[in-house]
């Protein structure tokens, strides 16, 4: 008896709701495919300037959809998503540049919280939030000028000042500089029962920093990193997906 009450308790505020829980499988690209960031290190100093440039990632999704309203048309949808963000980069600053492009692959767990509109029998509309954040970075082998290699790291940044390099550990990894807040645009098109098509366009609009750290007190060593964190994480995903 207890049991049927507790699974009454659950389910009575859902009635009339309509519920529906989805995983979804595709691929990613960073807009623009290609960008040249410039970081400012004072008068005395070469700036230093790196480009990145996209190559096709992977991203897997489960999401949780709760629809209402006349005819269950408006939704409420809660996701966990994990991206591969693939890319490689060149850098240059005085006498130092890059002679390879330099592969690099981000990986992000995201949490998003969206609304939408069913407009007909196929197309869904989405409009939410999410925030980002890295759990882990690997860097290829690579070779710079004078011939030395940039080597193979895991939760770790590099960055590079007047040909130095030093990396800053990132072992406490949440808000160290590498989350952020994105809005996320959504169409899925249904194709077949419980099978849809699906495109999301991610537009990040603010970047979470350590104040506490020294590496960003300098405001414009803040802002170029800003500046690779919203060009990596702007991006169109595309793929499929399945309802339950």
């Amino acid at each position: 008896m207890k049991k049927i009450l507790f699974i009454l308790l659950i389910t009575i505020p859902f009635i009339g709701f309509g519920q529906n829980f989805s995983v979804k499988f595709g691929s990613n690209v960073m807009i623009p495919f290609n960008s040249l960031i410039e970081w400012d290190t004072g008068p005395d100093n070469d700036n230093f300037y790196e480009e990145l440039s996209t190559r096709l990632g992977f991203n897997s999704t489960v999401l949780y959809d709760l629809s209402f309203g006349k005819q269950n048309r408006y939704i409420f949808s809660s996701s966990l998503t994990y991206r591969l963000i693939n890319y490689k980069f060149k850098f240059r600053s005085g006498g130092i540049e890059s002679i390879d492009w330099f592969k690099r692959k981000d990986q992000n767990i995201d949490i998003t919280f969206s609304s939408g509109y069913i407009l007909n029998n196929r197309t869904t509309l989405k409009l939410g939030t999410s925030i980002e954040t890295r759990i882990n970075q690997e860097t290829s082998d690579g070779m710079v000028g004078g011939g030395s290699s940039l080597p193979t790291q895991t939760t770790t940044e590099l960055s590079t000042v007047n040909g130095n390099d030093f990396f800053v550990d990132d072992e406490k990894w949440f808000f160290k500089g590498h989350t952020n807040l994105s809005i996320i645009f959504s169409v899925e098109q249904k194709i077949y029962q419980n099978v849809f098509l699906f495109s999301d366009l991610r537009i990040p609009f603010y970047y979470f920093t350590d104040l506490e750290s020294n590496i960003y007190s300098d405001k414009n060593l803040t802002e170029y990193l800003q500046k690779i964190e919203f060009q990596k994480k702007r991006s169109l995903n595309i793929g499929v997906g399945v309802n339950f």
